[in-house]
């Protein structure tokens, strides 16, 4: 048994990762702040606190946006024994990710040349279809971003190291842990040693810990997207990125 196993949370911003890093802190019973415990490689790194299974193994766990696997941090070489996936439906990643780009913080000022106070006030001024398009053009609202790459590629490329490494990557839907929540982490438990019966109370305290009035954590549901977004939007996205859609099964 290896001293400490190594875990990536992985995804395109806005598709739940942090969530998910809640629910598991929750899981493993730890108390510490989410930064240190399972960090934020863009931030601090990939050695989060030493986080114990119920099974006896530890685990250290952190989060990437990136479009490729990391191996590798600085000048430390490293493997992931287990992946973690989320992908979400690409048309609420664009709500969230506008939500998160107009009102999340305020390095994200200016990160938008057509801007407004909230994603809201974008759809009464009319600004949601030109903003929409772009997002089909470029896959993404953040092209600073590199590392996560656009929508279509960072989900195209992950679904080529799934298949790769079916028994080390795990794909989980975000809207599959809306609609059922242990169904969808129980293989994410079974996997990394936890018992599956604390996923609703990891649930719940996970929803406290990611109440922060809509700035980062936006609505939290499935298909936001229909309070603002047209039907000939949705067409349009499919018919530039349907192969993909397709193998997603959105």
């Amino acid at each position: 048994m290896k001293e400490i196993n190594r875990c990536g949370v992985y995804s395109f911003p806005k598709s739940g990762n942090t969530w998910m890093r809640e629910i598991l802190r929750a899981a493993f019973g730890d108390t510490g702040d989410t930064s240190v415990s399972i960090p934020d490689i863009y931030e601090k790194g990939i050695n989060g606190n030493p986080l114990r299974a119920d099974d006896g193994r530890i685990w250290s766990i952190y989060k990437s946006h990136s479009k490729n696997e990391v191996t590798k941090y600085r000048d430390e070489d490293f493997e992931n024994d287990f992946i973690i996936y989320i992908v979400r439906n690409p048309y609420d990643v664009f709500c969230s990710q506008l939500n998160y780009l107009l009102r999340g913080f305020e390095r994200n000022r200016g990160g938008i040349l057509v801007s407004t106070s909230d994603v809201d006030t974008a759809k009464s001024q009319g600004m949601i279809p030109d903003l929409f398009s772009a997002f089909c053009v470029y896959g993404t609202l953040d092209p600073y971003f590199r590392d996560s790459g656009n929508y279509i590629e960072n989900v195209s490329n992950w679904i080529k190291v799934k298949n790769e490494n079916p028994d080390r990557v795990l794909f989980v839907k975000y809207e599959d842990m809306i609609q059922d929540f242990e169904a969808a982490l129980t293989p994410v438990f079974t996997k990394l040693g936890l018992d599956s019966n604390k996923a609703l109370a990891a649930k719940n305290l996970a929803e406290q810990r990611t109440n922060d009035g809509g700035k980062f954590f936006w609505k939290k549901k499935v298909n936001t997207y229909k309070e603002y977004l047209s039907d000939d939007d949705v067409l349009k996205f499919k018919r530039y990125h349907g192969a993909v859609m397709e193998e997603l099964g959105y």
